[in-house]
């Protein structure tokens, strides 16, 4: 088993300046479209997940990882929370607790969910609006993107798996005018549950998400994160699934959070693109 890691506008402007200007005088709240978003007083925006996992957050153009944010986080913020649809709610969270499962992550507790709704989601509470720009399913059967996922498995050792695609979505990363494309790629069938079909956990899967964006005017493909099985090797033991694209540091950039999960556990990632290329700026996982 391998893993490859690592690999709009004026008003937009307007608001980030009022954001600065008003954590500058000690302020915390700003206006907004449809509600009014705010920061904690030390000018730190807070990243959850759905089940409130703090992801971290950002300080400006400086993030800081969930081993930092969690002190600076005191309860009582609000925070908007978004799907890769848009919108969904705004709830309000309680201070970080220490996960009883891992032991290596903070919860921020928000209402829980309905029983059977999986959707991945995004909560911030910051001083700008997270979505200037939406992503835009597209047809996941396209040969074109098929091609590259082919492309990728190739360069994994995967001659013989066939490409296979969960999602796509286009969207304008930088607001330059420019679409990039998103793919979520797994084997049919694929799954970490250790009831699913033993063929579903087979040693040549795979699950990763990819980037495919123009850099100097060239096409150029990047593997953000993902597993893939080798002959002789385990099989993956995560999935990796496209989980947003939203501006999480109010500099009207657009970055990419992936959902990882585990038999009984899981995370997120987020990945900064700057010059095109993608860089992990946040990570956190919690389970047994």
């Amino acid at each position: 088993m391998s893993r490859f890691a690592q690999p709009a506008i004026l008003a937009s402007k307007c608001v980030r300046a009022a954001a600065f200007l008003l954590a500058a005088a000690g302020l915390t709240s700003v206006s907004h479209d449809a509600g009014v978003f705010a920061q904690t007083k030390s000018g730190l925006a807070p990243i959850i997940n759905e089940y409130g996992l703090l992801l971290g957050g950002s300080r400006g153009s400086q993030w800081v990882s969930w081993q930092s944010a969690h002190a600076r986080v005191r309860g009582g913020e609000r925070y908007r929370l978004y799907s890769l649809s848009g919108f969904v709610s705004e709830v309000r969270g309680g201070p970080p607790v220490l996960s009883e499962a891992s032991g290596n992550a903070y919860t921020v507790k928000i209402p829980e969910r309905g029983e059977n709704d999986r959707t991945p989601l995004v909560g911030l509470s910051c001083a700008w609006n997270p979505l200037p720009r939406k992503a835009a399913a597209i047809s996941p059967g396209q040969k074109v993107y098929l091609d590259a996922v082919a492309d990728v498995l190739q360069q994994h050792g995967l001659t013989r798996a066939a490409p296979h695609i969960n999602k796509i979505v286009r969207v304008d990363l930088t607001g330059k005018g420019s679409d990039s494309i998103v793919i979520e790629a797994a084997s049919p069938g694929y799954s970490v549950s250790m009831d699913s079909d033993a063929r579903a956990r087979r040693r040549d899967a795979y699950s990763f998400v990819m980037l495919r964006t123009i850099v100097q005017g060239k096409v150029r493909t990047y593997v953000l994160t993902g597993e893939f099985g080798h002959k002789g090797s385990e099989a993956p033991s995560q999935n990796f699934a496209l989980a947003n694209v939203i501006d999480l540091n109010g500099d009207g950039t657009l970055e990419i959070v992936v959902k990882t999960s585990y038999y009984e556990g899981g995370g997120d990632e987020v990945f900064e693109i700057r010059n095109g290329r993608p860089k992990r700026v946040l990570q956190v996982e919690d389970g047994v």
